[in-house]
């Protein structure tokens, strides 16, 4: 058995890079490796996937680390120890053991001078785990159709239009160079962007909820659509619907 100790010098980081995950599924399998935290989710269908990684630095103060896997059972409650933690000397400690030859997160504590917040380990053997060839596979965008920038705001915007729309999908519409988002009752043109070729593609309202509301980049596939953060290492994939 060995145990790892971080500390904290920002909970707001930590808590928005897991709130990431936690609307698209309760459980996640973190992991550490080369000074990052990697994660790697999908819908129970697999019609959703989103991977995404952080700098240790940007979470804990510097300090070394050794590559561990975390498998969280409910990724909600551990946000939630957030609001009763603070922001004032809060620490990451980690007890883990050799599992199939790969360091493995039984126990999972984070915790202040007066409250202590204790998690089990979920065996990773309990998660469908995506390893870095696979990842590249799903977000690989060289066979895309068509191409564009979009800005938060916009993204934001047509979430909105998503709520008062009576329809379970939208869709990305490329027409006579011109790109859209459309729904059954709205038809947002992209001002500036422009298109060669005539497509279009749908995919369910609720898995565009799962996009982060930040500028990206999106690609548009055959069968999917990629969404590339520019402002943090962030992809989300969603599958087209049949």
């Amino acid at each position: 058995m060995s145990k790892q100790t971080l500390k904290l010098h920002s909970n707001g980081n930590f808590s928005n890079y897991l709130k990431r995950f936690s609307t698209i599924e309760k459980t996640l399998l973190l992991e550490i490796n080369n000074g990052k935290f990697i994660a790697k989710t999908h819908t129970p269908d697999k019609a959703v996937v989103k991977i995404s990684s952080t700098a240790l630095t940007e979470i804990f103060d510097a300090a070394t680390s050794s590559d561990v896997k975390i498998g969280l059972f409910a990724v909600d409650n551990f946000v939630q120890t957030f609001k009763h933690l603070g922001e004032s000397d809060v620490k990451f400690e980690i007890e883990s053991e050799k599992v199939s030859n790969e360091q493995t997160a039984v126990e999972i504590k984070i915790y202040n001078k007066s409250l202590k917040f204790t998690f089990p380990g979920a065996s990773p053997s309990l998660f469908k785990y995506i390893d870095s060839t696979l990842a590249k596979k799903i977000t690989d965008s060289s066979a895309s159709k068509f191409s564009f920038r979009i800005d938060k705001d916009t993204l934001s915007k047509i979430s909105a239009l998503c709520a008062i729309d009576d329809n379970d999908t939208i869709s990305i519409i490329s027409k006579d160079g011109a790109v859209y988002f459309s729904g059954k009752t709205f038809e947002l043109e992209l001002p500036g962007v422009t298109s060669k070729e005539d497509s279009s593609i749908s995919f369910y309202k609720n898995h565009f909820g799962f996009v982060d509301k930040e500028d990206s980049e999106i690609f548009v596939l055959d069968t999917k659509v990629i969404f590339k953060s520019l402002e943090s290492d962030t992809v989300i994939v969603i599958g087209k619907v049949e």
